[in-house]
């Protein structure tokens, strides 16, 4: 595809790359708190495995 000279075009291609950006972003923030939730879940369960066998 050719590169636009035409301010309307880059305009566009900018404001696409922002999405995509945007999109990317979420993606990752969305990811990042499920790891958390995650990885809370994993200290909850093994804390409780600990409790179990008197550790704690």
């Amino acid at each position: 595809m050719a590169v636009s000279n035409d301010p309307n075009q880059q305009a566009k291609i900018a404001s696409m790359k922002n999405d995509i950006g945007s999109k990317n972003l979420d993606n990752i923030q969305s990811a990042v708190g499920e790891a958390l939730i995650r990885q809370n879940q994993i200290n909850y369960g093994a804390n409780n495995i600990a409790k179990a066998f008197g550790y704690r």
